[in-house]
């Protein structure tokens, strides 16, 4: 069985980066207080040790490894960004206020800059001596930047700025602003006339008021212009376009934080420390962790998008949608583990984790607005679904999926699910149609074979193909189907197969015979119950077999959801109520969006569980667990999602979302539900770890 290729760092670290991530934490054991939790108190002491750390890192080539060498990088891949970043996050960002220079200001001024530009700014930021804060939100826009009121008047070479920016993070520390401002005469509303300035904080007519909030000292600001004079060398980009470089610029903000890492740390932390916490059930720690994963995941994924061709605003909103309601379940699910000494902080002597969840709940609670609020990231990807633009897919085994979705065509799609519920034997001259393209295709040969009857499961799900096809894919020599039952011997397809090699989750299997009779209620049409005939001892499931029960019956399942989806958006777009397309109503718009979202992280991790089947086959049943879970915990809300949106339409048996919705739930249920896949993912865990960023103290994976 050969390995995946290491061509993309998406779900491990490569050596270079794995060897980068134990030199950083070195750095902040050495440089770092033992319970920092970052520079935003009222201490200027913890500013100073931020902005020295900075230098320090300046120094190893860590502040901006990852930029060109020509404006004091090192041409680092993405791989060892993503590290240094989630690294920083992890550690409560010790870069502080700087980490904007790095991430996103920098690569905005090489990528649009002047070469004056260049050379003031680049070696400040590469050198860990300049803190920029972000002029954008204002009174009366908020997150709708394209409403921002602050003028910028034409005075002989340059311009007066006059207006007020708020929630500038920052503002009473930074000697920079990268500020938007409206050519004056040019329409509210619209993004033409909008300019980029970066300008002094020390310049005159430039007043900042701090603001008092949850987040805690230094995160709210007030910024007052009044007729700030700007150059016209201080413009970034264009006069009048500075549109399109501040969506590139947030573009890079959205996904430049790794947010998911400071969950995982602080989880880390916990689960180590069981004596300081009240105990949660595992199910809910698992629960959080797999999203974790979600999100780092889909992280990951945006910034490759990005590296390989552009902004890609779709999966980058997507992303951040997802990881921050993640780091809200994570902050609730920490504040419960520890009681009432939730309630001690970083003043409190002893506290748990050094009052770190009590600062981590207070600062996420300003989740949901920061960069971008939710209701502007569900209006960015509903509108780009509109647009025909559905989830990112690789292209890996898109030659077996055509092969397989030429037979499908044939078969007469969804209908072939329809006629097979109201005729089971037409199920029959389905499989003799199928079985010729799966006869040459064994998972067990290799990455590749596996890749392309993932692919395949896909297509099987996006028309509910009634046939068991991930059980045919791991047929043994004998012929015999493999299958997992469920407690009380129920299997899907049962019927279709005079014997099975089956296994209950014990580890044994046995040879038995199929029932003939189906039970054929309206939600199971092809489900039956296997007899207890026993024809002999079967050979036991090898880890890899099991685990890929698991993953590609997940794989049909996203298959059928991605077309339920797809059914709601393009109803949404054809459909008028009140004089316009119900697309236009958030009410439709955003809850498509939220399940685009959820949508995009489940291929993420099924890519992921797939990944794990081949590298790590005797700790696979892990991931494809926690994939199963993920896949039955969200499935049901999509569907739903759908269903809404269709209204009754997607009610009638006559509608494919019906059909498809029905004959799901088997493969969501069975051989167990949500809450057994949590147990038995607990299980699994305690024998081999969970992989993550921080794995707990004296957990396998460390």
């Amino acid at each position: 069985m050969t390995s995946p290729g290491s061509d993309s760092f998406i779900y491990r670290d490569p050596e270079e980066a794995v060897a980068l991530r134990t030199r950083i934490r070195a750095l902040i054991d050495k440089h770092l207080p033992p319970h920092w939790l970052g520079p935003f108190t009222k201490d200027p002491a913890d500013l100073a040790i931020s902005n020295r750390f900075c230098e320090i890192l300046a120094d190893e080539g860590l502040l901006v490894p990852n930029w060109p060498a020509r404006y004091g990088g090192q041409d680092l891949d993405l791989a060892s960004s993503v590290v240094i970043r989630e690294e920083m996050w992890a550690h409560f960002e010790p870069r502080g206020g700087q980490y904007y220079g790095p991430n996103w200001v920098g690569p905005s001024i090489f990528d649009y800059g002047t070469d004056d530009q260049k050379r003031l700014h680049l070696p400040l930021i590469a050198s860990g001596k300049a803190i920029w804060c972000q002029g954008f939100s204002e009174p009366d826009a908020g997150s709708d930047l394209a409403n921002l009121k602050t003028r910028a008047v034409p005075d002989g070479d340059g311009f007066r700025i006059t207006g007020q920016k708020i929630w500038t993070s920052w503002a009473l520390w930074a000697e920079w602003c990268y500020l938007l401002a409206r050519l004056d005469g040019s329409p509210v509303g619209k993004s033409e006339g909008v300019t980029v300035f970066l300008i002094p904080m020390n310049r005159e007519g430039v007043t900042v008021r701090g603001l008092d909030g949850i987040p805690g000292p230094h995160h709210l600001n007030e910024v007052f212009l009044d007729g700030v004079w700007a150059s016209r060398s201080e413009v970034l980009g264009e006069v009048g376009n500075g549109w399109k470089v501040m969506r590139d610029a947030l573009s890079n903000e959205r996904v430049g934080i790794a947010r998911y890492a400071r969950d995982d740390r602080l989880i880390s932390k916990l689960l180590g420390e069981p004596a300081t916490t009240s105990p949660l059930p595992p199910g809910r720690w698992l629960q959080v962790r797999v999203r974790n994963r979600m999100s780092r995941l889909m992280c990951r994924r945006a910034l490759w998008f990005q590296r390989d061709g552009g902004s890609h605003d779709f999966i980058v909103s997507a992303a951040r949608m997802l990881t921050t309601r993640t780091n809200l379940l994570t902050a609730d699910a920490l504040a419960e583990a520890l009681g009432d000494e939730f309630f001690e902080d970083r003043s409190t002597q002893g506290a748990p984790v050094d009052g770190a969840v009590e600062f981590f709940w207070r600062y996420m609670q300003a989740g949901p607005i920061a960069s971008g609020t939710t209701e502007m990231l569900q209006r960015h990807l509903s509108r780009t679904m509109f647009r025909g633009e559905r989830i990112r897919v690789t292209e890996d085994g898109s030659e077996m999926r055509g092969v397989f979705d030429r037979v499908m065509r044939d078969v007469g799609s969804v209908d072939a699910a329809r006629r097979a519920i109201s005729e089971p034997t037409s199920r029959t001259d389905l499989l003799a149609q199928v079985e010729p393209v799966l006869q040459s295709l064994d998972p067990r040969d290799g990455y590749f074979e596996g890749v392309s009857a993932a692919e395949i499961c896909r297509g099987a799900g996006a028309v509910v193909l009634p046939l068991p096809i991930e059980a045919m894919l791991l047929r043994r020599p004998s012929g015999r189907p493999l299958a997992l039952l469920s407690a009380h011997g129920r299997l899907e397809h049962g019927d279709l197969f005079s014997e099975w090699e089956a296994s209950r989750g014990a580890g044994k299997t046995e040879v038995v015979k199929s029932g003939p009779d189906l039970i054929g209620s309206k939600v199971g049409p092809f489900v039956n119950k296997i007899p207890p005939v026993r024809v002999a001892d079967g050979e036991p499931f090898s880890s890899f077999e099991h685990a890929m029960l698991h993953v590609l019956s997940s794989w049909y399942v996203f298959g059928a959801l991605e077309k339920a989806l797809d059914l709601a958006t393009t109803y949404a777009t054809d459909r008028v109520a009140f004089g316009s397309p119900i697309a236009a109503y958030q009410g439709v718009a955003f809850p498509l969006a939220d399940a685009c979202s959820e949508l995009q992280a489940l291929y993420e991790l099924a890519l992921y569980s797939l990944n794990s089947a081949y590298e790590s086959p005797e700790s696979a049943l892990v991931d494809a667990l926690a994939l199963k879970w993920a896949i039955a915990d969200t499935g049901p809300r999509i569907l739903r999602i759908a269903h809404q949106v269709l209204g009754a339409v997607g009610q009638c048996d006559e509608h494919d979302l019906s059909i498809i919705t029905l004959t799901l739930q088997a493969r969501l249920r069975l051989p167990f539900g949500a809450e057994e896949c949590l147990k038995q993912l607990a299980a699994e865990v305690e024998q081999s770890g969970f992989d993550s960023l921080f794995p707990p103290a004296g957990s396998p994976a460390t």
